[in-house]
């Protein structure tokens, strides 16, 4: 298990010099050869464990990101042109790649490492770090036209802070650590020795560890490999009906921002005969007849102005949570001797609506809305579906649907 600092010091704490019987935040005993450090006459600093995550979890997340075309979901680069949305990204992942290299040492070299080659490490150390400053004033950008948007009267305000914000906080931190300045080689064998650290820290730092490293890892295989991933109908192939899952709405029944993608989405299904019937299923916390957060009736307007016929639509006013609108479109479907459906929302929500459709005994296809102004991801929306796919699949009874009236 890798030896590791609290995650609660994994923001504040920073690089930290070389100092003789001050090494426990640097290293620990079993520091695995991997491990950042420096010799001791050195003037390269000695990184503490937070850091070496903080480092590990940028490259990691921005490879991937980019390698699934998916970097759109934490910036938008849409006002620097069509070309650079795809070769600004891969430039700034090849920077942290060559960063990377050149801070690496192999083992027969961590000896005989000079004042002049780490001299010209640390220029191309420093060089390499210039497209993270860029990509961190483009974040800047986002984060004021993310507020500028929200000054706007049909702009959903249900998310406080943007995602390019958030990812911004991280990379700031991970710069004022001066990743230029630290060095990836084994742990000289003439080192100072490290007093032996606290059992009860010991236990933190090897759980702090765990979590961060499983908790990262699991994050980002759901965003990237899993969760955005739709499953429409086969070409030329026809549902009985799509089902939109409600979300938050504006004052006067207006959709949401990710309501109104969700809706437009079913609508463009509709006009193009991918399904014939939708159901609007959603909460209506004041009653059907209300005008007040009553998602289906926002939806309905929506459609209406797209000139979808009435006769085609289906109102759920009972829709309150995902397994509520699964359970009421069986019932639907049943009922109207329908077979097949299509489950309509955001794309981080799919892979729990096809858990409760399947739960109910249902195959259903899926198809995500898509944003357009705004299109970054929804930190609380991600962080509530990791939280409740685990929650749906180990408990299948869970918002169990009373009959609705």
């Amino acid at each position: 298990m890798l030896p590791g600092a609290s995650l609660l010091r994994l923001y504040f704490t920073a690089a930290e010099p070389v100092r003789p019987g001050r090494l426990r935040s640097a290293t620990l005993v079993d520091t695995p050869p991997s491990a950042i450090t420096a010799p001791p006459d050195s003037p390269w600093p000695r990184v503490a464990f937070n850091i070496q995550c903080l480092d590990f979890a940028i490259l990691a997340a921005a490879t991937i990101s980019v390698l699934t075309n998916q970097s759109w979901r934490w910036i938008d680069l849409r006002f620097v042109g069509f070309y650079a949305q795809i070769w600004l990204p891969a430039a700034w992942v090849v920077s942290l790649l060559i960063l990377r290299l050149v801070r690496q040492v192999p083992p027969q070299a961590a000896r005989t490492l000079t004042a002049a080659d780490l001299k010209r490490r640390g220029t191309l150390a420093t060089l390499a770090l210039l497209p993270s400053w860029l990509i961190a004033a483009i974040l800047v950008v986002n984060t004021i036209y993310f507020y500028h948007l929200r000054t706007l009267p049909d702009f959903d305000p249900s998310d406080p802070l943007p995602c390019c914000l958030y990812v911004l906080l991280v990379l700031l931190r991970w710069l004022a650590a001066r990743p230029d300045r630290y060095l990836l080689m084994p742990q000289k064998a003439d080192a100072p020795p490290i007093a032996p650290p606290r059992h009860w820290r010991i236990a933190a730092d090897c759980l702090a560890s765990t979590v961060f490293a499983l908790g990262w890892t699991g994050l980002m295989l759901y965003l990237f490999l899993f969760a955005f991933h739709a499953d429409p109908p086969p070409p030329g192939v026809t549902a009985d009906v799509g089902v939109v899952f409600g979300n938050n709405t504006l004052p006067g029944d207006v959709c949401g921002r990710a309501l109104r993608y969700r809706t437009l989405e079913a609508i463009h299904l509709y006009q193009h005969g991918v399904i014939r019937h939708l159901i609007l299923s959603g909460a209506a916390p004041n009653g059907p007849a209300a005008s007040s957060k009553n998602e289906p009736l926002a939806m309905l307007k929506l459609c209406l102005a797209h000139h979808l016929p009435p006769r085609a639509i289906i109102l759920d006013f009972h829709g309150n949570n995902t397994r509520y609108s699964c359970y009421n479109a069986r019932r639907i479907m049943l009922a109207h001797h329908w077979k097949t459906v299509v489950g309509i929302s955001s794309d981080y929500h799919l892979p729990r609506i096809r858990l409760a459709f399947a739960q109910n005994h249902i195959d259903a296809w899926t198809m995500a809305g898509h944003p357009v102004r705004w299109r970054q991801a929804s930190l609380f929306a991600l962080v509530r579906e990791l939280v409740g796919y685990p929650v749906y699949w180990l408990d299948p009874h869970y918002h169990q649907p009373e009959p609705a009236p």
